[in-house]
This record gives C-alpha cells, structure tokens and sequence, in this order.
C-alpha cells in the first residue's frame, strides 16, 4: 500500500512564485502602453519635455491584505490633473486628456496573455 504524501505547502508556493511572475509581465505591458501613449505629450504636444514619460514606473510585487499587487504610476502630480481634468491657467479652459485608463482597457487582453504566459511557465518549472 502506497503512502501519500501532500505537497499542497510546495504547490502554494509555486503559485505564489508563479503569480509574482504574471504581475510583472502583465505590469511591464501596460507601462509600455502607457508610454507609447505619453510620448506625444498633452493637447498640442508643443510643450513636451518628457518628465512624466520618464516617470512612469512599476513597483515590485507586494502583498496588500492578502492579495499580491502590483501598481504602475507615476509621482508626477500634473499627470494626474490631465487624467481627471483640471482648469487649465493658461488656455482658461476645462483640459482633459486622459491616457492611463485608455491604455490599460487596450492592452488588458494582452497583459492578461502576458499574466498567463509567465505564471504557466513558472509553473511548468517546479
């Protein structure tokens, strides 16, 4: 009669490994849509100095209660004013061009692909 022996610890761990692995490429293919979309700059493109282009980052995976997370942003607040909208000082009118939230609905069957593609592979490793 054989034995069984579980290795749920080991599997959970593995998942854990593998889910990481997803979040960053999943991550890296929206800040590159984000970019792409940046690099023109805002309205007239006239003013472009490329500060919130080159801001644009991706933090390691954390796990916040209990879910493993990964955020791409920036810290650059005018960003931010332009996602939302803002009366602009200059022009004297309400500006809003959002780029972030059109990025990440067109790339999110991508960066699902990308998720699967690297949490698999992790997997297929153990």
């Amino acid at each position: 009669m054989s034995t069984y022996t579980s290795r749920s610890r080991e599997i959970a761990a593995r998942l854990a490994v593998a889910v990481d692995a997803g979040l960053v490429a999943a991550g890296e293919v929206v800040k590159t849509e984000v970019k792409r979309r940046l690099a023109p700059g805002y309205t007239s493109g006239k003013f472009v100095t490329g500060h919130v282009l080159g801001s644009v980052t991706r933090t390691a995976v954390s796990v916040e209660g209990g879910v493993h997370v990964l955020h791409v942003g920036t810290n650059v607040d005018y960003a931010l004013f332009w996602e939302l909208g803002h009366n602009n000082r200059w022009t004297r009118k309400f500006e809003h061009q959002p780029r972030w939230a059109p990025a990440v609905a067109a790339v999110r069957a991508e960066a699902l692909r990308a998720f699967q593609i690297a949490a698999g592979l992790e997997m297929r490793a153990a």
